[in-house]
């Protein structure tokens, strides 16, 4: 507040404040859609996902299903940042991109590893951390959720790869027929086998998205 009430002192609140560059924002406006349409095409499996599991299942699994999908989702933010943070060190350095994404890519999957393996040997006493009635509700079914991280650390990946190279729109219907095949897999699986099948039919289908989208944009990549 200090920092403030000395800006808004020496140079007056305009110019604290200043005039929206409408055109700059004109110039960059195909960019700003790009970069709109991949995050929307990325993110909306896991924001639909809870609802499909009530609408598929029942409230109480969806219950149980939201508390590891809640552990989960905090998982795929370290891999989301980990692929966030290749973008100022490639454009630093571009020659080095490939490299740089190894690393990244390898951290990642070795973390997600690491995540998987926890909650499939520790997913009935985290559930019943957050409610002793969980692990009788959900049983051992969503062990397997959390092989999906891999799936989501190479698409994270392909999603930086993507605005590094400009080619975010061409991402964003490539991930958007993935996110469509996410939630057909997840009605497929649900119908068939209950939640264990919802939570065997996701981790697939992600893994394999995430896997021929860094083929296939690793091998038009430019930079």
């Amino acid at each position: 507040l200090l920092t403030v009430a000395h800006a808004v002192g020496q140079h007056g609140l305009r110019r604290l404040l200043g005039r929206p560059d409408f055109g700059l924002l004109h110039e960059l406006r195909y960019k700003v859609v790009g970069h709109y349409a991949l995050d929307v095409a990325v993110q909306t499996p896991g924001v639909v996902m809870p609802y499909l599991v009530l609408v598929l299942l029942s409230p109480d699994t969806n219950a149980a299903f939201a508390a590891v999908w809640m552990l989960v989702s905090t998982a795929s933010m370290i891999p989301a940042l980990a692929a966030t943070a290749l973008f100022p060190v490639v454009r630093a350095d571009p020659t080095r991109y490939r490299r740089d994404l190894a690393v990244s890519l390898t951290m990642s999957l070795l973390f997600s590893l690491v995540c998987a393996v926890g909650i499939m040997a520790y997913s009935r006493p985290m559930l019943a951390f957050f409610n002793p009635a969980y692990p009788a509700i959900a049983g051992t079914d969503l062990r397997f959720i959390g092989l999906g991280l891999f799936g989501l650390s190479l698409k994270f990946h392909v999603c930086a790869l993507a605005r590094l190279g400009d080619w975010m729109r061409s991402a964003a219907r490539w991930f958007a027929i993935g996110a469509a095949l996410e939630l057909a897999s997840t009605v497929a699986g649900a119908r068939i086998n209950g939640l264990e099948g919802l939570v065997l039919g996701w981790p697939l289908i992600v893994t394999l998205e995430g896997a021929a989208s860094l083929v296939l944009f690793t091998s038009i990549s430019r930079l």
